[in-house]
């Protein structure tokens, strides 16, 4: 099984709808990062279908992605409404995958929001495996 929301998340629109559920990968740990462990039962039924909902959402809303030093980062269509959504998606995607660090933004000047994905060592080629390259 796959974490349907990194695969999404990683790569462009065009692979919203993926397996859903996770898997562990291993990786070098380091002392107080946090293993590269999906959490299963963190989510209920119903947190799982809107957190379905709002990752069909946020692969519709990214229009660009591009690699980072320790993760990725995707440009995202200038939607306000959108953006809270994006923000939802985050406050149960971290419970699911504690390891992952969020740093969703819209800075002054900037026509489109965006968000970035990264975490430590091994996160980068975590999520690199879940777009299957």
């Amino acid at each position: 099984m796959r974490c349907s929301s990194l695969a999404v998340l990683a790569v462009s629109v065009a692979l919203v709808g993926l397996v859903t559920g996770c898997k562990r990968s291993g990786s070098n740990v380091t002392a107080g990062t946090p293993p590269i462990a999906c959490k299963l039962d963190a989510l209920t039924a119903a947190e799982r279908q809107r957190h379905a909902e709002l990752l069909r959402e946020l692969g519709a809303m990214t229009t660009a992605t591009r690699e980072t030093e320790s993760g990725y980062a995707l440009t995202l269509r200038p939607d306000a409404g959108g953006f809270q959504r994006v923000a939802e998606w985050i406050s149960l995607e971290r419970r699911c995958c504690p390891f992952l660090n969020f740093d969703l933004k819209w800075g002054g000047g900037k026509d489109s929001p965006s968000l970035e994905l990264s975490g430590g060592p091994g996160v980068k080629e975590f999520l690199a495996a879940e777009m299957g390259g």
